[in-house]
């Protein structure tokens, strides 16, 4: 019999998209599954959902805890699975009918524990492109490429990937609580540590709903800024990076992130008037390791890195230049 796998989904008041979501998990085609419904403490009409649908599929875990992030959710999910790998789906969310058995074909048939898989945000294009044929690569963890996986953030979502669940729980791997933003980042990048290669395919199987009402990655938090430094710094650390030669490849990319972000933190809290450009950009000086000073166009932030890193800036620019297409 194929390998059982865990497919954990924190659920956070999305009744009006959670049974769409429950659909495209119990038709998939790998039977071998369980789905763990990690209700946190959802206000709507989500756990009763939850437990209908349990009722109606025995492969289904229902679990009701209190209020306590996605994070938390998450981490529930793991220590209650039983398969041998796991996967994530956000709860307003749809996967294909192959999305649990496209990653296992190529975790087992490359003998890799990390596979990686595209989505998109357009659900017309994943049923298009759904007969069409993809190319699978290996890719090692200290190349260029994977640089360029974390660069176009296939590597920031837990979902579109299988991992093994043993070498979670043997490495004591979990979602780091005390962030908000971009811990799906840190989890994946701190499963990655002590794996040599992945496995990586661009096919979309997995319909992302960003933008949707309530959905789990569209909520403005106030600490973005200080959520964003703090995940790239546990990186640094993790990885060891200012130490290890190996992660240069990682190092160049984490300076294009810090940069990227500083941006993006500036756009948002311009535009939803959180604060004005003056008291933003003495915000980013006193916070921001390396004192890289918030410009109002986007080009003048590259002059700034320069002065910040001049030495390694070219390898950083073009890694940008590819990611904004300038």
């Amino acid at each position: 019999m194929n390998d059982k796998i865990s497919i954990i989904v924190p659920v956070y008041n999305v009744e009006e998209y959670l049974v769409e979501c429950l659909d495209s998990l119990i038709n998939q085609t790998y039977k071998n599954i369980e789905i763990i419904l990690v209700n946190d403490g959802s206000k709507d009409n989500s756990p009763k959902i939850c437990d209908d649908y349990a009722r109606k599929d025995n492969r289904i875990k229902v679990i009701h805890k209190e209020n306590e992030g996605v994070s938390s959710a998450r981490n529930t999910g793991v220590k209650n699975a039983s398969g041998k790998y796991i996967c994530f789906v956000d709860s307003d969310d749809i996967v294909l009918k192959c999305y649990v058995s496209r990653m296992y074909e190529q975790i087992k048939k490359y003998k890799v524990k990390y596979v990686i898989f595209g989505h998109s945000k357009n659900y017309s294009i994943i049923e298009k492109n759904s007969e069409l044929k993809y190319n699978v690569h290996l890719i090692n963890k200290k190349s260029k490429k994977m640089s360029n996986l974390i660069i176009r953030e296939k590597i920031n979502s837990p979902c579109c990937k299988l991992f093994d669940l043993q070498h979670i729980k043997s490495n004591k791997l979990g979602f780091d609580e005390r962030a908000c933003i971009g811990e799906d980042f840190l989890f994946n990048m701190k499963y990655l540590k002590d794996i040599d290669q992945v496995c990586f395919s661009d096919e979309p199987i997995y319909w992302y709903r960003k933008g949707m009402t309530n959905s789990l990655s569209e909520k403005f938090n106030l600490n973005k800024f200080d959520n964003l430094m703090y995940v790239i710094n546990e990186v640094n650390y993790i990885y060891d990076i200012k130490k290890n030669n190996d992660y240069r490849n990682i190092y160049d990319t984490l300076q294009a992130i810090k940069i990227k972000n500083i941006y993006s933190c500036y756009k948002d809290q311009i535009v939803l008037k959180k604060v004005n450009e003056n008291n933003f950009i003495n915000f980013a000086n006193n916070h921001f390791i390396g004192k890289i000073k918030v410009k109002f166009r986007f080009h003048l932030f590259f002059i700034e890195a320069w002065f910040y890193n001049c030495k390694r800036f070219k390898d950083i620019y073009i890694i940008i230049k590819k990611k904004r297409g300038i």
